[in-house]
């Protein structure tokens, strides 16, 4: 389909006597019933809902607004035969029920301006206009469109209420709106973020019917559609696909375009998401994709993903310990890898000792304490680990985590990771594993987080825009004195650099990017 096909197809999807699923109409849209989805693929099927939901939103305005895509040459006037030609597509998906409205009058009126644009077998219009005729009818005609198809989805939107089958404005996360929801996709619109929207307008919602309706595909393009807004259901339906989903997220972990700093922010929020739903999937499939993304994500230390999953690594794994316990384990033992995603694979070992039962904690216990006394080994990792330890206080090695904190220096600039009273206070305190503090990174997509979010991007974006206001107005103001630009030195950094992995110099011990860096942001 042409745009301005899809146009009128759409809207006659949405003017229909009843619910027509994506499932039902998206073969239309391809011409075929199964399609090869590529990345451009998947980029359409986001487009094709986001204009659905943006005539979606004109229809249930009040009043109600239609702004149609028609063709438009300079020596004529906008050709509308195109649109009327999709309309009419959507109008054969339930023709026997539009049938309670062409038979009135008032419902032949409100087509004529659709039907008008369409001719028999042997090319004449089927408004019976002459061809001499025919140029002024359908000018007139496609005039008519504005006015005549808001009052066709007005009618079958007052059907439906009568009938307690509406499925207009349900898209809105509301107490309201969720008693009334039936079956409908509310796709909110790229980068629709602006200080004046609020939040709760952001968040899309979903029945657990049409999310069953989907396709593996579908549901994929809903990941990146929807970046940071995606909401619970959709993880927990993409989480009962099992291993049928899961090709579709390692290729998206797989392709290097999407973590380059040039990627689209919808396919950088998807690969969050692929994480999360890896970390949801038991079995080989998802725990192989999983370790691929957690490789990725800590072996390069300027991965700015790693922040969003820093303290969940085992929870994510959870499910697949048996699978995935032995590759961190080697990855906690390769002293050419950074500090950082060793750490985190030592995390994960534990944790899944720690499920498997007491004897396997034990012994996984023993093998971090040959981490942490090794002398062979980063002193860095060494210190870092010994947190682990320390999450599990056992008398026999109390010597090795006072010499540990004995080696440390207070005054360095990273700190110190542990000291003498921490050491202390563990053993008072007991077995306290650190991942229990995050040990559900899924409530990333509960709506009071994603309200959260939102706002807080909303706040970042006016401040944003306030200091380029300022900027300008400055700009402006010494060009009118005859000063011109100011001239700034560039700045030069005394000290390196400090990398968001890389212990705080305030000396608490955590990690930069857990620490002062937060306060910073």
């Amino acid at each position: 389909m042409l745009i301005s096909d899809l146009d009128g197809f759409l809207t006659g999807i949405l003017c229909s006597p009843e619910l027509i699923l994506p499932s039902e109409w998206f073969p239309t849209v391809w011409n075929t019933p199964e399609p090869t989805f590529t990345d451009e693929g998947v980029w359409a099927i986001q487009e094709i809902l986001a204009l659905y939901n943006q005539i979606d939103s004109g229809l249930n305005a009040d009043p109600s607004t239609l702004d149609p895509l028609f063709w438009e040459r300079q020596d004529v006037a906008a050709i509308a035969m195109d649109w009327c030609e999709g309309f009419m597509e959507a109008f054969v998906l339930r023709e026997k029920q539009w049938d309670v409205l062409m038979e009135t009058e008032q419902g032949q009126d409100w087509m004529f301006p659709i039907l008008a644009h369409l001719f028999d077998t042997h090319d004449n219009s089927l408004s019976g206009a002459t061809k001499e005729d025919l140029p002024t009818v359908l000018d007139e005609a496609s005039n008519l469109i504005y006015g005549t198809v808001p009052k066709i989805y007005n009618y079958w939107k007052s059907k439906r209420e009568t009938s307690g089958n509406d499925t207009s404005d349900i898209g809105i996360d509301t107490a309201e709106s969720a008693s009334q929801s039936d079956n409908i996709i509310k796709f909110p619109a790229r980068d629709a973020r602006a200080p004046n929207i609020a939040a709760s307008d952001l968040l899309p919602t979903y029945t657990n019917d049409i999310l069953r309706d989907m396709s593996e595909q579908e549901l994929f393009a809903l990941l990146i559609g929807h970046e940071d807004r995606l909401p619970m259901e959709v993880i927990a339906e993409c989480k009962t696909r099992g291993e049928a989903i899961v090709p579709w997220l390692q290729e998206h972990i797989d392709n290097d375009i999407n973590w380059s700093d040039d990627a689209d922010n919808r396919d950088w929020w998807a690969l969050i998401h692929a994480v999360m739903i890896l970390g949801l999937i038991p079995g080989e499939a998802s725990a192989d994709g999983l370790l691929k993304a957690f490789e990725r994500i800590t072996f390069d230390s300027n991965n700015n993903l790693a922040d969003w999953f820093s303290g969940s690594w085992a929870a994510l794994f959870r499910n697949k310990t048996c699978i995935t316990t032995e590759p961190m384990r080697q990855i906690a033992e390769n002293n050419e890898l950074d500090w950082y995603p060793r750490s985190h694979a030592v995390e994960c070992v534990l944790a899944g000792n720690h499920e498997a039962g007491p004897a396997q904690l034990e012994a996984a216990i023993d093998w971090l304490a040959g981490l942490c006394g090794n002398e062979d080994l980063d002193q860095e990792f060494r210190f870092m680990v010994g947190n682990d330890l320390l999450d599990f206080p056992r008398e026999r090695y109390r010597e090795l985590l006072e010499k540990l904190a004995e080696l440390q220096d207070p005054s360095s600039w990273h700190g110190a990771s542990f000291v003498r009273e921490d050491i202390d206070r563990a053993f008072h305190k007991g077995d306290e594993p650190s991942w229990r503090r995050h040990d559900n990174p899924w409530e990333f997509y509960e709506p009071a987080q994603i309200r959260r979010r939102q706002e807080r991007w909303a706040k970042e974006d006016a401040k944003r825009e306030s200091r380029q206001n300022d900027y300008q107005l400055s700009e402006d103001a010494s060009a009118a004195d005859g000063r011109g630009s100011i001239y700034v030195e560039t700045f030069i950094r005394q000290e390196p650099k400090i990398g968001r992995n890389d212990s705080c110099p305030c000396g608490s011990g955590k990690k930069y990017k857990k620490c002062c860096l937060n306060r910073l942001h």
